[in-house]
């Protein structure tokens, strides 16, 4: 998002002709003392010696001339390196009263102002300042979703749902991901699940994707909490659980999704998914799963490489090794298919069928 400083004299040549030789001079200061301080690897930071430096002779050019565009885009640059939003936006917003917001160099820096006073705002609670500054960035830089995301979840945490479909439809025209996709179906859907609980779902989201799972789960479970008929809610609960290492847990919630009615076919694999996890581990659950959907395919390689992991991982799992005696026994390898047999026999002594394709396999190396 950087815009370096040199393009302050490609833009505005004309006007920088027109500068006092003071004003000129303390603008190259600046712009040099910033360059120095990229080169240096120093951290953009208005409290950083180099940083500092340059940003006080940006503001005594403006000192000098406060009617000259360039000064302000100087100083927008300087602000918007080092993070320094609120000044940044005065900056910018004096620029473009000056100047206007032709360039889509300097609309895209000011947008990324307005994004991180919007996001600021969103963390304080306060909503209202919040979608003034995304709507802002909205107007700027109208081809970028962030915009039109941040309204979207705010009006969604907010209850205004229309709003929110609006926002989330503009996102995905833009940007038609899974992401955005996702949050727009949740805007049609969410009216009445209540700011609490829709606020909480976005936290655990927003965690999640940052890799804080149990941080995550609190919000979900929140959320779950606050609605209990949401079973996007629940599913993100039971999903987490799993994932965490709390398999009797997820398959408690997997079974209240299950029973709800609205089961999809997603939720009732995820639903054995858990089952087996609790039974033996995830490792060999996912494992087991994946063998049956490789053989399903008729990819017989991949589906005894996952059998094997799955019986690697659970050795009590019966119907790993029967699917590992069914697989080898199709590629002929009938020792392979003997012993895995003869495992789930020991397993399951009553298996009628393990017994039948255990003669066989035995038959076929002529015992």
């Amino acid at each position: 998002m950087k815009l370096w400083l040199s393009i302050a004299v490609s833009l505005l040549t004309g006007l920088a002709l027109a500068l006092q030789p003071a004003t000129r001079q303390l603008l190259d200061e600046a712009q040099a003392l910033a360059q120095q301080a990229r080169q240096q690897n120093v951290a953009p930071s208005p409290d950083a010696d180099l940083w500092k430096r340059a940003i006080a002779k940006g503001e005594e050019a403006a000192a000098l001339e406060p009617q000259a565009p360039e000064v302000w885009l100087v100083l927008g640059n300087l602000y918007t390196e080092t993070k320094w939003w609120i000044k940044a936006e005065e900056a910018w917003n004096r620029y473009i009263q000056l100047a206007g917001v032709n360039d889509p160099k300097v609309r895209q820096q000011a947008s990324l102002v307005q994004l991180n006073l919007g996001y600021a705002a969103y963390q304080r609670g306060e909503f209202d300042v919040a979608l003034t500054k995304f709507q802002a960035a909205a107007e700027l830089t109208p081809n970028d979703p962030q915009p039109y995301q941040w309204m979207g979840r705010i009006h969604l945490e907010s209850g205004n749902t229309a709003a929110a479909r609006q926002n989330w439809q503009r996102a995905v025209q833009l940007k038609p991901d899974a992401t955005n996709r996702y949050f727009l179906e949740l805007s049609q859907s969410s009216v009445n699940y209540g700011r609490d609980a829709v606020s909480a779902f976005y936290l655990g989201y927003e965690a999640y994707t940052l890799g804080k799972a149990g941080e995550a789960l609190g919000h979900f479970n929140r959320a779950a909490q606050a609605a209990p008929n949401w079973l996007e809610a629940k599913r993100w609960v039971a999903r987490v659980q799993l994932e965490q290492g709390n398999p009797a847990e997820a398959l408690r919630v997997w079974r209240e999704v299950a029973a709800s009615g609205q089961a999809s076919p997603t939720d009732r694999y995820q639903l054995r998914r858990a089952e087996l996890a609790a039974q033996y581990n995830l490792q060999a659950a996912d494992a087991y799963l994946q063998g049956v959907s490789s053989h399903q395919r008729g990819d017989r390689a991949s589906a005894r490489r996952f059998f094997e992991a799955a019986v690697q991982s659970a050795p009590g799992f019966a119907s790993a090794w029967y699917w590992l005696g069914r697989t080898a026994y199709e590629q002929g390898d009938y020792a392979t298919a003997e012993r895995a047999y003869g495992q789930v026999l020991t397993l399951e002594p009553a298996n009628a069928q393990a017994r039948y394709w255990l003669n066989r396999a035995r038959r076929a190396m002529g015992r």
